[in-house]
């Protein structure tokens, strides 16, 4: 049965997705295809909780702009951060690139693990694969110049478009908590860097390059990113295999 096609038997409408290993499921569409589906999803946060998100991070890019702009806040922040770090991953300014190296270690696996568990991935994973059944389907419908089949589809469009923009709200949440200790630590950072005797590094193509120097950023910020992109990518991605492989896990044992 192709994506589009009615089931004579149930007088459902089923759609064909091939997933990332070229299997097929089917998803199953109705006249009223997910109000008993939602009706069995847990409780969702109300909307006035969730728009303060985009408050807070307008709140939190003005804080990074201040910082920016005013040196007395910069050295005040930092200072404050680095009585934590400092004693700890100082190392008395004489390694500073180890000193950025842990330091973006340490921020970037608690912003990743804090993301992990504020974060049902399964459920996005499952609101995704939904989306793009509508998708699939309304561009059939469409091509089939099926237009009472368009406005049916685009009005369970709507209400998936409702619990996406839920979903992606509550994801805001996490990101607060973890760019208060973003901004604090490239804040630390900066000031130590600054303050460090030795403010030079080598790359394979350059014996010298100064940490303060820009090249469209300021070149310790390019070298931070550079250390610790892989290591957000490579732990995100382990933590979601974990936690899909508990979740099929739960799903065999129950069945």
């Amino acid at each position: 049965m192709s994506g589009g096609d009615r089931d004579t038997n149930g007088g459902r409408w089923v759609l064909d997705i091939p997933d990332g290993q070229g299997r097929a499921i089917a998803t199953l569409i109705s006249s009223k295809p997910f109000r008993a589906f939602m009706a069995d999803q847990p409780a969702r946060p109300a909307a006035p909780a969730a728009s303060s998100s985009p408050i807070l991070m307008l709140m939190m890019m003005f804080l990074m702009l201040m910082i920016i702009i005013d040196p007395s806040l910069r050295n005040l922040i930092g200072n404050l951060v680095g009585l934590a770090f400092e004693p700890a991953i100082g190392f008395d300014y004489q390694f500073p690139l180890w000193t950025l190296l842990f330091a973006g270690m340490v921020s970037i696996t608690f912003s990743t693990v804090l993301r992990h568990y504020m974060i049902d991935w399964v459920d996005m994973a499952r609101i995704n694969r939904k989306s793009g059944a509508l998708r699939k389907e309304l561009f059939a419908a469409m091509k089939r110049r099926d237009m009472s089949r368009v406005d049916q589809l685009n009005k369970l469009q709507r209400d998936s478009s409702a619990e996406t923009m839920s979903t992606t709200m509550n994801q805001m949440k996490p990101t607060m908590i973890t760019m208060v200790l973003v901004i604090g630590g490239f804040t630390w950072l900066w000031v130590f860097i600054a303050a460090a005797p030795n403010h030079f590094f080598s790359v394979p193509w350059l014996y010298n390059v100064d940490f303060l120097s820009s090249n469209v950023l300021p070149n310790w910020i390019l070298l931070y990113s550079l250390l610790t992109m892989p290591v957000t990518q490579v732990l995100g991605r382990v933590l979601k295999w974990f936690s899909f492989s508990r979740r099929l896990k739960a799903l065999e044992g129950a069945a």
